[in-house]
């Protein structure tokens, strides 16, 4: 969890604002689309990012299990086709939409409902690094046993034109 609050605050303090431009990048990266998550609102959404001067194409789209349910009301004339009844009747998730991956979370702390994110391909985006890898410390003394795990990790986005974020009022 820390891990994901930490990097969802960076993404969020970097983007500035709904509807305010970023300096260095001119127009906004994080919109609000009214009328709720419709397919009209979705596809301006993901030409958030390839409205920069970077030109960068959404790779990924991180957004909360509630909001992932909007999308089961699509009917067949958004789907064009029988998409939403099948995943009714199977109970599956898409993998992806317009060729986007998606990435499903149950942490609506960190993303909001009816909020996307999104992110370009990974070498667009920035870095993970892991200094010091999990390591675990076990005290044994008599009965007791006590334990406890750390590690380094740090990351940084390189490159702020590479993420985006929708919010469907």
């Amino acid at each position: 969890f820390e891990e994901d609050s930490r990097f969802i605050s960076a993404v969020n303090t970097g983007l500035v604002g709904p509807n305010t431009n970023v300096p260095r990048i001119d127009v906004p990266l994080w919109k609000t689309f009214s009328g709720g998550l419709s397919r009209v609102n979705w596809v301006e959404s993901t030409k958030i990012m390839p409205s920069t001067k970077f030109h960068l194409e959404p790779s990924c789209m991180l957004m909360n299990t509630l909001t992932y349910r909007e999308f089961l009301k699509w009917g067949r004339d958004e789907w064009g086709g029988d998409v939403s009844a099948e995943i009714i009747r199977n109970g599956g998730v898409l993998e992806q939409i317009d060729n986007i991956r998606l990435i499903l979370t149950i942490k609506h702390e960190l993303v909001p409902t009816n909020t996307i994110y999104y992110f370009a391909e990974p070498r667009f985006l920035g870095k993970f690094f892991v200094m010091d890898d999990v390591t675990m410390y076990v005290k044994n003394v008599a009965y007791i046993i006590e334990f406890w795990a750390y590690e380094l990790i740090g990351s940084a986005i390189g490159h702020l034109g590479a993420v985006a974020r929708a919010d469907f009022v």
